[in-house]
């Protein structure tokens, strides 16, 4: 059987395995992660990603998946090109196949005020966008690819994305920022253990969370989804204000290490109890938080 043949037949059966899988509403979100191991789907699904890649007319590469075209090229250097579009890759695979944004306490509704802390490419703030509809709206903030994050909300037409171009912490001001050339992930904590993957840095102003909100006149928001390699903490701390006048919905990644060089996981829970949240803790990884 020819190459050409054989990768046909493979791209059908992964087809196949993800339209059972992610089709069928008999199956919830606990089984769906259960089958994928069993059906090998991660790989399957990194290698159809890939398989995706294609290359506008102005000779961009961008990945053309369902109905988004997923541009992740930016201004930075990439030094490991296979090692950079495994990473991106990889930032697909989680975020669009098996997204953790949402927890039965922890939903987005049409019309909210949504603040994606930690855009990135902008796949999560498309995704938020459809949940909140015409009538919301989603606060993108992204200091390191804004172009990237702006591209795609274009390429995919949405328009009740806003991308705002800082970083947040506890406090205003200007800071450097470390950037990798894996996916362009970055972080303003300073990890001891990260000192050989950032290889780039850019400096970056700096807000807190409740000067933006201040600044944009919002009176209120609804959820807020934040990822930002380590800096959760410092960016909930710049935010004590809007977390206890609006009571957000909180969806929050907490295993990186943080700015101490420590794991931040229970120092979040601790904060946000204090703060009046109840929380929902997914395997020391993620927190969902919410007011009662």
């Amino acid at each position: 059987m020819s190459v050409l043949k054989t990768l046909g037949r493979l791209k059908r059966t992964v087809k196949k395995r993800l339209i059972f899988l992610f089709k069928n509403k008999e199956i919830n979100f606990k089984d769906r992660l259960k089958l994928s191991y069993r059906l090998g789907l991660n790989n399957a699904i990194k290698a159809y990603i890939k398989d995706c890649l294609e290359v506008s007319e102005e000779g961009e590469q961008y990945f053309s998946i369902g109905h988004k075209q997923i541009f992740f090229r930016h201004s930075y250097e990439v030094k490991n090109e296979e090692k950079f579009i495994n990473g991106i890759t990889m930032v697909i695979h989680e975020m669009l196949f098996f997204p953790d944004f949402f927890h039965k306490k922890v939903k987005v509704h049409q019309g909210d005020i949504v603040l994606d802390v930690g855009a990135f490419m902008g796949l999560s703030s498309i995704h938020l966008s459809k949940h909140v509809g015409p009538e919301g709206f989603v606060y993108a903030i992204e200091p390191v690819i804004p172009d990237t994050l702006q591209k795609n909300l274009k390429a995919n037409e949405v328009s009740n994305v806003k991308c705002l171009p800082f970083a947040v912490g506890e406090k205003k001001g200007d800071l450097e920022i470390e950037i990798s050339d894996f996916i362009a992930d970055s972080s303003i904590t300073k990890r001891e253990y990260t000192q050989e993957y950032y290889t780039q840095t850019k400096n970056v102003e700096v807000r807190t969370i409740d000067s933006l909100v201040k600044e944009l006149g919002l009176d209120r928001v609804d959820y807020v989804k934040m990822d930002i390699e380590g800096a959760e903490e410092l960016a909930l701390r710049g935010a004590e204000g809007v977390l206890k006048e609006f009571k957000p919905k909180l969806s929050i990644s907490s295993y990186h290490i943080d700015f101490e060089n420590e794991p931040q996981h229970d120092k979040l829970v601790r904060l946000l109890k204090e703060y009046g949240y109840t929380l929902k803790e997914k395997r020391k990884s993620h927190i969902y938080a919410w007011w009662e």
